[in-house]
């Protein structure tokens, strides 16, 4: 079995589990012709209600992939990527969600990276899939480049199609991890992935680029919480303050390009979000004034994806308009189902006072 045959893995690959029953067997039938004694994945069950926990001691004792199952009170995703680093005995860490898939040569790629080493950070691509489908692009190279902090960031920033803001497209040395305490935000289910993304990448000067897609994020996956609409989500915008702080420190030279467009970027998509979920269009235009959407529309000016500069203009224009073109243009892009007038009025009151000038 491989799982007799690991002892000190060379990489981690952290998933954390809640309630994700129904999405284990793919799990493992994608990862078992991958399986490699030097790859472990450490399981960290966050307090699932279904029987995540039982099907997870079952692959384990089953020994096909070598794994470790750790079991937590539900403390949410960060709380159980945190606790799956700290167990880690690897000389490098990924993070993979239990319900997305990725690419046939995923871990024979990443380990060949970490075998190679001297760098802290490694930065692959991801695609989305809208369907079931799940095709791969093809091509581009096995190894990385070397690359400065600052143009990654700003390639991470310009080109959510193919970096998004996840952690999922990482592989971390864990010594780099420990230098930096790089951890999770507890507390806040939303845009922790973006927080812990631009500080590893702020702190780093040794990051490698490796052009080719290995991560596949599956958009709609029943019942997820990232499709619901939540007040959280501006709440947890406050993230990104302490990530300026950081860039100011790190990256000087793209401190003032996240601090125009960081936020800006973050609340364009609650904005369209909202705008689909919104029980009225007068909901919208009170939900809109209240966070200050024009002020967010206006500093995207230059940013250069297409649809955000389309949707930006459409705003400024008219916002009726906007209104109406993302409640028929956007149902493809989102699981979201229509909200209610006291759950927007929530989202105003959580809504921080980030100073937008």
């Amino acid at each position: 079995m491989v799982q007799d045959m690991i002892k000190s893995p060379l990489l981690d690959i952290i998933v954390p589990v809640y309630n994700g029953a129904s999405y284990i067997q793919a799990f493992f039938d994608m990862f078992k012709p991958q399986a490699d004694a030097e790859v472990r994945f450490l399981f960290v069950d966050d307090g699932s209600k279904d029987n995540t926990l039982s099907l997870l001691k079952e692959q384990e004792e089953e020994g096909i992939l070598p794994m470790k199952v750790i079991h937590q009170e539900n403390a949410g995703v960060a709380a159980a990527r945190n606790a799956g680093i700290d167990a880690s005995d690897a000389a490098y860490i990924a993070i993979f969600d239990i319900d997305d898939v990725c690419a046939p040569d995923y871990i024979p790629t990443l380990k060949e990276n970490a075998e190679n080493g001297d760098f802290d950070v490694l930065i692959f691509n991801r695609v989305t899939f809208y369907d079931d489908q799940h095709k791969f692009p093809e091509g581009y190279g096995r190894l990385a480049a070397e690359i400065s902090n600052e143009e990654i960031l700003r390639q991470v920033l310009f080109d959510a199609s193919r970096y998004g803001i996840s952690v999922n497209i990482l592989l971390l040395s864990k010594d780099y991890i420990l230098e930096r305490n790089l951890r999770f935000a507890e507390g806040y289910p939303y845009y922790e992935d973006g927080h812990f993304l631009y500080r590893a990448l702020a702190g780093s000067r040794r990051i490698r680029r490796l052009d080719r897609w290995l991560y596949g994020y599956v958009f709609v996956h029943d019942g997820s919480e990232m499709n619901k609409f939540s007040p959280e989500r501006l709440r947890c915008l406050e993230l990104f303050k302490e990530v300026e702080e950081v860039l100011a420190v790190e990256a000087p030279g793209f401190a003032s390009v996240f601090k125009k467009y960081g936020i800006s970027r973050i609340y364009w998509s609650i904005l369209w979000q909202t705008a689909f979920v919104s029980p009225s269009r007068k909901d919208f235009v009170r939900f809109a004034t209240a966070t200050h959407a024009e002020k967010y529309m206006r500093m995207l000016k230059g940013f250069p994806e297409g649809k955000v500069r389309v949707l930006r203009v459409l705003y400024l224009i008219s916002k009726n308009l906007y209104f109406y073109t993302v409640c028929i243009m956007g149902r493809r892009y989102t699981a979201l189902n229509k909200t209610s007038s006291d759950i927007l009025d929530e989202a105003i009151r959580a809504c921080p006072d980030l100073k937008v000038t």
